[in-house]
C-alpha cells in the first residue's frame, strides 16, 4: 500500500557464493523489528535469472535527412549471459511524426547466452516531414531477466534533417536556422531558403 516502507533493497549475485547456486534452492526471509514495534511485512519479491544484453550500431544512418528521403541502419543485439532471453528491441522511431518505418520496427526474439542478432531498419521520411529532429532510441528488454548492465541495453541513434523546416520550394523555402542548416545549404544549391 501507500504506507509501506522501502527498508532494504538489494540486488542478489550468485557470485557472492563461492561454490556456486545449486539446480534448484530455496529462498528465506526473516525480520526482526526491536522492541517498540512488531510490524514487518515482505511486500514484493521478483527473482530474475541475469541476462546482459547489449545493443550496438553496425551501420549507423545518415546524420541528416530530407522530406521523401529514404534511410536505414543496423544495429546489432547481444546477449552476454550467462542466461538465454526472450528479448524485445523497442524503436523509439515509432513514437516519432514525419517518419514511416517500412522494416526493422520494435523486434521480439531469442537469443542464448553468447548469441548476437543483427536487424536493420529501413524507413521513409514522410514529404509532409516539417524538420522535427528523428534521434531516437533503441531499447531492448529480456522477459523476466535481470539486467544488471541496463545502460549498455540502450543505443541512441542520431538522425538531424538538413533543414528547420520547409520544402525547398519557392512557396515553401528550406529554413536556416543555425550553422548546421547553413552548411546544408550546398546539399541543395537549386533551392529556395529562409532565415528564421
Amino acid at each position: 500500500g501507500d504506507s509501506w516502507e522501502t527498508v532494504i533493497e538489494e540486488e542478489f549475485d550468485e557470485s557472492d557464493i563461492e561454490s556456486g547456486l545449486p539446480d534448484e534452492f530455496l529462498l528465506g526471509f526473516s525480520a526482526s523489528t526491536g522492541g517498540s514495534d512488531n510490524v514487518h511485512a515482505i511486500d514484493t519479491v521478483d527473482v530474475q535469472l541475469p541476462a546482459d544484453l547489449e545493443v550496438s550500431l553496425a551501420d549507423e544512418p545518415p546524420a541528416s535527412v530530407t522530406a521523401g528521403e529514404e534511410f536505414e541502419y543496423t544495429y546489432n543485439v547481444t546477449n552476454w549471459g550467462p542466461n538465454e532471453a526472450e528479448v524485445t528491441v523497442e524503436n523509439g522511431l515509432e513514437e516519432l511524426s514525419g517518419v514511416t518505418i517500412n522494416d526493422g520496427d520494435d523486434q521480439s526474439f531469442e537469443l542464448d547466452d553468447g548469441e548476437s542478432k543483427e536487424v536493420t531498419v529501413e524507413a521513409t521520411v514522410d514529404d509532409s516531414f516539417d524538420g522535427t529532429d528523428l534521434t531516437h532510441t533503441l531499447e531492448a528488454t529480456g522477459d523476466e531477466r535481470f539486467d544488471p548492465n541496463v545502460s549498455a541495453a540502450e543505443q541512441e541513434v542520431k538522425i538531424e534533417h538538413l533543414y528547420a523546416g520547409g520544402t525547398g520550394t519557392e512557396d515553401d523555402p528550406y529554413q536556416i536556422e543555425n550553422w548546421h542548416h547553413l552548411d546544408n545549404v550546398r546539399e541543395n544549391l537549386g533551392a529556395d531558403f529562409e532565415l528564421v
